[in-house]
């Protein structure tokens, strides 16, 4: 843990130098018994007060998610009030309309980076850095994929090759899905039947274009062609939002921007009310530690209160440089009392 390891180096510091004090010949027995008795203070083997895994990092995904859907939200009230100065006809009012669905694009495409991968394109949160893009290929995306000849296909993602996957006449969605899974996961694409036996497919959303742009597909001729390695056609599962099909450049087209900006709005709302109950949850969690945490908090809080009260001036020299600085008021507020 890392307070043992501040504790044992203020410990070590403070002992060579009471050893040099003593003379050359003492030095390494003194360096020998402050370590020993740094090790008194130190946390038990794999023990010590320990947060849930991946707590900080869910915490910080969370917090950035409240200030992107913020942002994006004060973005979106902006241009509602440009369509409406659009729609009322005043000047100049069209192009600054088409500026500010350009500027909330630029927002919305950097989703993935801005929520540390909390968000996905349907706005559902998820566990931070999870985040990823469905999509289908034409040729895989019917329940009927195998009631052809049979067939080998073969994938290249970045320029790197899946093993063969066989498909065979009256072949499961669900087997065959976990065969295209079992080929492409290391390259970093996953797949599964869904409940009509269609074949989903999805990537990572940082590595989404890094995907879409590189995946091709060989056959044997039959579902796709023999030889070399050829682009497929990609569907990409629609975004919750999608700006890139507003449009500020007539009335009718600033009027159906407008409800889709208005429905934006409500999506966000409700990404922001489900942003907020994740974090007061995560509190919650963290605020109550489990009984074997608090009883070896107790322990290690005994421990160190005895060994102050009982050991030599040499003791308190090794544990003075580990708690300097440390104030009833600091440790209260780093537990959440003050």
């Amino acid at each position: 843990m890392q307070i043992s390891a501040i504790q044992a180096r203020g410990a070590t510091a403070a002992g060579a130098s009471v050893a040099a004090a003593r003379g050359p010949g003492s030095a390494a027995a003194g360096r020998e018994a402050l370590a020993q008795r740094a090790a008194q203070f130190a946390m038990p083997a794999g023990g010590g007060l320990s947060l849930k895994e991946g707590f900080n990092r869910q915490t910080s995904a969370l917090q950035q998610t409240r200030v992107f859907t913020g942002r994006a939200q004060a973005l979106l009230v902006d241009l509602k009030k440009g369509l409406g100065d659009a729609l009322a006809g005043q000047p100049a009012a069209d192009a600054r309309a088409a500026q500010q669905v350009r500027r909330f694009a630029d927002l919305w495409q950097a989703r993935p980076v801005a929520t540390d991968g909390s968000v996905d394109g349907a706005l559902r949160l998820v566990d931070a850095g999870t985040a990823r893009q469905g999509f289908r290929l034409r040729g895989l995306d019917t329940p009927n994929v195998a009631a052809g000849d049979a067939e080998k296909l073969q994938f290249s993602v970045r320029g790197q090759a899946s093993p063969p996957v066989s498909i065979e006449p009256g072949l499961s969605p669900v087997t065959l899905g976990r065969r295209l899974d079992l080929a492409l996961a290391p390259l970093g694409v996953r797949v599964a039947a869904d409940a009509d036996g269609v074949l989903l497919f999805s990537a990572a959303e940082t590595d989404w274009p890094a995907v879409r742009d590189s995946l091709q597909i060989k056959g044997e001729g039959r579902r796709y062609p023999t030889g070399q390695f050829s682009r497929v056609r990609i569907d990409a599962n629609a975004a919750a939002i999608r700006p890139d099909t507003w449009q500020a450049d007539s009335p009718a087209a600033q009027r159906q921007t407008l409800r889709a900006v208005v429905l934006a709005g409500q999506a966000l709302e409700t990404l922001q009310s489900t942003t907020d109950s994740a974090l007061a949850h995560l509190a919650a969690d963290v605020g109550a530690p489990d009984a074997e945490e608090a009883q070896r908090a107790q322990g290690l809080a005994t421990q160190f209160e005895t060994q102050a009260r009982t050991a030599s001036f040499a003791a308190l020299a090794d544990v003075l440089p580990a708690t300097h600085g440390l104030t009833r008021e600091r440790v209260s507020a780093l537990l959440g009392r003050a």
